[in-house]
């Protein structure tokens, strides 16, 4: 079997739980990524129905379009 050498670093050399910096950062990219999801969305829906004077259909066909684009 062959082995590899451990890149870009060797994890067990640090002296903590290499798992806690994953755990951390995904925890960060998530956050981060609220604004562009539903939930983040979600709370402007009836303001943007009534500023933008449009369907509720057309919003989320205008949602889905972006999220398909994204």
């Amino acid at each position: 079997m062959k082995r590899y050498p451990d890149k870009p670093f060797a994890p067990s050399r640090l002296p903590f739980f290499y798992g806690w910096v994953i755990l951390v950062a995904g925890t960060i990219g998530i956050l981060m990524s609220i604004p562009g999801q539903t939930m983040g969305v979600s709370v402007f829906t009836e303001n943007l129905l009534a500023d933008l004077d449009i369907e509720r259909n057309n919003l989320s066909l205008a949602y889905l379009v972006g999220t398909l684009g994204s």
